[in-house]
């Protein structure tokens, strides 16, 4: 009887670890994004003024991802829910905007990296 009732009381967490991360297998969002200029202090600028290596972030199936900044690499996991994704890295979370083929990345509040779609329209 102990073993059925701590069953049940699991359940519900077992289930809302299941549910994190959302079904990313068929999500349009999965694919590389090269960034293309940052936004500093009210400015546009382009990416190549600040970092002079790739950066980029690869969304794949099951919430995975690589993010790579300034050519230096790194595993995360990441979320979207409606248009606001979520990339964690290192226990970080960092918030982004997806609209279309082109991605918003909060860098900590320090810069905010513009990433367009490789295959995307425009």
């Amino acid at each position: 009887m102990k073993r059925v009732f701590c069953m049940v009381l699991l359940m519900p967490f077992l289930l809302s670890l299941a549910g994190c991360g959302g079904n990313t297998a068929n999500s349009p969002h999965i694919g590389k994004w090269n960034a293309y200029a940052c936004y500093v202090f009210e400015s546009e600028v382009d990416i190549k003024e600040y970092y002079d290596n790739e950066t980029s972030l690869e969304l794949m199936e099951k919430g995975k991802g690589v993010f790579t900044l300034n050519g230096e690499s790194a595993d995360v996991k990441w979320a979207v829910k409606g248009n606001e994704l979520t990339i964690t890295l290192d226990g970080e979370k960092l918030k982004g905007e997806i609209k279309d083929y082109l991605l918003t990345l909060d860098l900590l509040g320090l810069m905010d990296i513009l990433f367009a779609k490789e295959g995307g329209a425009g």
